[in-house]
């Protein structure tokens, strides 16, 4: 009789041990899966290439030996004054796509770049500018590259990247990662486009490195849900932990008492 109730005691405290450990997977980030006996050699993918449509914008400069014209083309940067905020200096000093797919730069007119990545559109627009002056260059960035954080992020909110092969991880480290409380395993990602998608992902397995939605696009938004214990009341999730610990302790005394007799 007694040795049942020293295994019935050992089975309770071994599946509250187990149950800590299962829980504790869920921190780590790009667990290896021992189970995958893939002989195949796995190759990260190569970062898309972003193509322009309407709504982006782009900040263009014109380059040149002419320092009495050169300043002319570039006069859309005059206006920025001392205090002004990051957001509305890149609003004042780029050109937005219209509806059309075209930008539209004073003397210059109307450029098309709908469906074209930066470079070519960089290539256009040199090739129209050369037109008018053969020794300007130009220099073009897109700077509407956004993306939204949400929920359990340290850091949540709106942030403008200058960096247009942004992963996963990368945009997780800048939102200060995701807190103790996120869910690690069903990260969702919502991308804007006509049809509108959305990703769940799983940062704890190492697959996402070589997945297709490894590399986030302008405009994505990032949600990290809460883990099923800060879903409940804090004072029911307070007293649900104390109580679990204290369960443990008495289990544990009780073994001993038994083992040393």
């Amino acid at each position: 009789m007694r040795k049942s109730i020293i295994l019935i005691i050992f089975f309770i405290v071994s599946i509250t041990l187990l149950s800590s450990c299962i829980a504790l997977k869920k921190l780590y980030y790009l667990r290896e899966n021992k189970n995958d006996t893939s002989s195949v050699k796995k190759i990260a993918p190569i970062p898309p290439i972003y193509t322009l449509h309407k709504g982006d914008m782009l900040y263009i400069k014109i380059i040149g030996f002419d320092e009495s014209t050169i300043p002319l083309f570039n006069s859309i940067g005059s206006t920025v004054s001392y205090g002004m905020t990051e957001q509305l200096s890149i609003n004042l000093n780029s050109y937005t796509v219209n509806d059309s797919g075209n930008i539209v730069m004073p003397l210059f007119g109307k450029i098309f770049v709908d469906s074209l990545s930066v470079e070519q559109a960089q290539e256009k627009i040199r090739t129209t500018i050369k037109n008018f002056m053969s020794s300007a260059d130009v220099i073009v960035k897109l700077v509407s590259f956004k993306i939204t954080f949400l929920g359990e992020f340290s850091k949540p909110g709106n942030y403008t990247i200058y960096n247009k092969n942004l992963n996963i991880l990368e945009a997780i480290g800048l939102a200060g990662d995701i807190t103790a409380f996120g869910d690690k395993t069903k990260l969702m990602i919502i991308r804007q486009t006509e049809n509108n998608k959305v990703y769940y992902v799983d940062l704890t397995k190492r697959s996402i490195i070589y997945s297709d939605i490894f590399y986030l696009k302008p405009n994505d938004i990032l949600y990290a849900e809460p883990l099923k214990l800060k879903r409940q009341p804090v004072q029911n999730s307070t007293i649900s932990t104390i109580s679990v610990f204290l369960a443990s302790m008495v289990n544990l005394l009780v073994l001993l008492k038994y083992l040393v007799k």
